[in-house]
């Protein structure tokens, strides 16, 4: 077999996982180890680890363990190589790598959320202190018939000035809500919220804020298939209070916010979000 470039080797399996050991004209190797890759989101996704921040994490460890192997493995096979007998190459391997991995992409551009999940960052602090900007978050779509939003979840929806917020739900459909002094009241009864803030207008907030109401309001009833929501940040959000922003239908509710999978503020990666 004909000598191998050891830096070859390497830079193909960086850009393509199998191509390295393709190079040093091992194709069954090379469809094992491509094959082994895709099948640990498979799994991943079968055991619904998703869901969960440990899942998320374990997955990374095993994918980056298995991508080392592979351009480990594809170097030191191509510094072993010796002799000058050259074999033709395997090219029905690498095109079925190819074929894979194009409908890999296509898979994923064309449904974004095949896992169930999907990441959002957080820019603006209406949601603190569970949500805090910088936080990136994975989402739990609403594709999944779990999704069942109730009193105190926080979801993620799609309004009409934004592609997507973070609102808590204080009121369902059939419900009467008012704000007085700070305090929240549902059905006239005062409700516990220890999530909620107030901890005044922040000055580099105030000329958004003086566009809407944070303070009394209501009574409103809401009406079925309905909720109303609110930033637990209450001095400094946009949300049901104000007539500009209304109630937020069930069907345009998207999905749950689920953990932290990083963050400015490292002590917040990895915290479930409530």
């Amino acid at each position: 077999m004909a000598k191998r470039n050891p830096l070859i080797a390497v830079l193909l399996s960086l850009f393509l996982p199998g191509t390295g050991q393709l190079y040093n004209r091992q194709p069954n190797k090379a469809i094992l180890l491509y094959a082994m890759l895709l099948m640990l989101p498979i799994i991943f996704v079968t055991l619904g680890w998703q869901y969960h921040f440990r899942g998320l994490a374990a997955l990374v460890f095993f994918m980056l363990t298995l991508y080392l192997l592979n351009i480990g493995d594809a170097l030191l096979a191509a510094v072993k190589i010796k002799g000058r007998e050259r074999k033709p190459a395997k090219k029905w391997a690498l095109m079925f790598l190819l074929f894979f991995l194009g409908t890999n992409v296509y898979a994923i551009a064309k449904d974004s959320n095949m896992f169930g999940v999907r990441a959002f960052v957080l820019p603006a602090n209406s949601m603190a202190p569970a949500l805090e900007a910088g936080d990136y978050i994975m989402v739990k779509m609403n594709d999944d018939e779990s999704l069942k939003p109730a009193h105190g979840d926080i979801v993620m929806f799609r309004h009409q000035r934004y592609p997507f917020l973070l609102k808590r739900i204080v009121a369902v459909g059939g419900e009467t809500i008012e704000g007085k002094d700070g305090k929240i009241y549902v059905k006239g009864n005062l409700i516990d919220e220890p999530y909620a803030g107030y901890w005044g207008r922040r000055e580099h907030l105030d000329a958004f804020n003086r566009q809407h109401a944070t303070g009394d309001f209501g009574p409103i009833t809401v009406p079925a298939d309905h909720f109303f929501v609110m930033g637990d940040n209450r001095d400094n959000s946009f949300d049901s209070r104000d007539p500009e922003f209304g109630l937020v239908a069930r069907d345009a509710i998207r999905g749950k916010p689920l953990y932290i999978y990083w963050s400015r503020n490292k002590t917040r990666v990895g915290r479930e979000i409530k």
